[in-house]
């Protein structure tokens, strides 16, 4: 059985819950290893270049990869002397498509892999608003239903494509240049509350090594990518910002409780405001050349 490398970067679990998804699906046809960048980057994981073909899960931050997806695939992926290759990102909404993953593809393509797919599954938002609980049901439902559709059209190695205009680049180019700029004041931003354990969690788990512990509490640098993987995984909720405030959400999830929870009708009301029926033709297409073109 042909093995396949899954290179991602999590930072609260909602995109690691979706390589879980494809690592069961996709064990049907490869022998899977999940790869976390952010752990190769930092030594924690050796680097297994045995792999048949690589896929690549990523948030979208801003429109675009985070930038620690961008420095693994520059400076420690192995070149891939024509390996296939796919691209999946993960936006908190369907929002511009989610935004365009040509320069990750792009990226990829520099190191010597071949890039023939490239596909979009939303998973729920970590930051601003928090979806209502059957709402993130539903999101759930159609990224199990998308990642059987994917992992169909990888195993066959079916070619498809994402329909980027220059102007989607082009807001995507913006966005992400914008959030690269802003994403240290957001670390710099980090306040800690007086109920800090300091037992360094936040320090050993920070992807870019952007916090390190001092006598009495956690200190902020200049590398935040504003991934929330310290905020919303401290045990006793130490982790606040100050100015950016509103990023936090005020409940954080569990997405496997959300998973089995029963829904009744009562509690879908929230379909009919306008916000929420901006998702529906997400949630209600079938997986198609919406969102790809074959080529």
């Amino acid at each position: 059985m042909k093995k396949l490398a899954l290179f991602i970067f999590s930072g609260s679990g909602n995109t690691r819950y979706l390589a879980e998804l494809f690592k069961s699906n996709l064990s049907q046809s490869f022998s899977v290893e999940i790869k976390e960048i952010d752990k190769i980057i930092r030594n924690i994981d050796p680097f297994d270049n045995d792999f048949d073909m690589a896929g690549f899960i990523y948030p979208v931050h801003a429109l675009n990869a985070p930038s620690i997806f961008y420095d693994f695939i520059k400076n420690y992926l192995t070149d891939g002397n024509g390996r296939s290759a796919f691209v999946v990102r993960s936006p908190g909404d369907p929002f511009f498509d989610g935004g365009s993953c040509k320069e990750v593809a792009k990226s990829i393509q520099k190191k010597g892999y071949e890039v023939f797919h490239e596909s979009m599954i939303v998973m729920p938002v970590n930051i601003f608003l928090r979806y209502k609980d059957p709402f993130i049901k539903e999101i759930l439902e159609a990224a199990k239903k998308r990642a059987k559709a994917v992992r169909r059209e990888i195993a066959s190695l079916t070619p498809a494509k994402q329909n980027a205009s220059f102007l989607l680049r082009l807001i995507t180019f913006i966005a992400s240049r914008i959030e690269s700029f802003g994403a240290p004041l957001f670390g710099k931003d980090l306040k800690v509350k007086n109920n800090c354990t300091k037992c360094g969690k936040c320090a050993n788990d920070c992807p870019t090594q952007n916090i390190s512990m001092i006598p009495d509490k956690p200190r902020f640098g200049w590398k935040c990518i504003i991934c929330m993987r310290c905020i919303y995984g401290c045990p006793v909720n130490a982790i606040n910002p100050f100015v950016f405030s509103f990023f936090k959400l005020k409940k954080w999830y569990n997405l496997k409780n959300i998973e089995s929870e029963n829904i009744n009708n009562a509690e879908t009301e929230y379909r009919n405001r306008k916000f929420y029926k901006m998702f529906e033709k997400y949630l209600k297409d079938k997986y198609s050349a919406k969102n790809h073109r074959e080529v």
